[in-house]
């Protein structure tokens, strides 16, 4: 049985990307969503892939990406979701839009083990706060559960670039 381990992400940011890198970042995601749902039996087709909404998939207080951090310099949880049937999601990146930010990391895990972690430090002083790395997958009944590690108390505007898979007409119709 193999043992997953959190692997640091070497995060791109995109002021070092062209359009078209960026575009094969996201691409990449598209396609281990449709191997994760084909991995399922399932007939990729038969799925609406969209941007994640914060609140409808992974039930954040409102359809914004926002973590208030209680204590300074200690790792909380963003969120944690065990995922439904036939619901897929991606994270293929990180952006931060507040003009403040005070994530430090963010920490993907899948179930209980730690895949990812994203130093973020970086990517806050780049023109465009936003960075791509290669994208992690969670299938139907997987948990996911996203760390966020602030140097300080107060909101923030963490944002993994995600997506997510849902049989068509779910949320969206084709």
């Amino acid at each position: 049985m193999a043992v997953e381990v959190a692997k640091v992400s070497y995060a791109k940011p995109v002021s070092g990307l062209t359009v078209q890198m960026q575009q094969e970042f996201k691409q990449k995601a598209v396609e281990l969503l449709q191997s994760l749902i084909r991995k399922k039996g399932k007939d990729p087709a038969d799925f609406v892939i969209r941007d994640v909404l914060p609140k409808t998939d992974i039930g954040l207080t409102n359809e914004e990406w926002s973590h208030s951090f209680s204590a300074a310099y200690t790792e909380e949880t963003y969120f944690t979701k065990t995922l439904d049937d036939d619901n897929f999601l991606v994270v293929y990146g990180y952006a931060n839009n507040y003009p403040t930010p005070k994530t430090l990391y963010m920490k993907l895990v899948r179930g209980s083990v730690p895949i990812k972690i994203v130093h973020t430090q970086a990517i806050h002083l780049q023109e465009v706060p936003m960075a791509f790395f290669e994208p992690e997958g969670w299938m139907e009944g997987e948990k996911i559960t996203v760390y966020v590690y602030g140097d300080s108390t107060g909101t923030d505007k963490p944002i993994p670039l995600s997506l997510f898979a849902e049989p068509k007409e779910e949320t969206i119709s084709p």
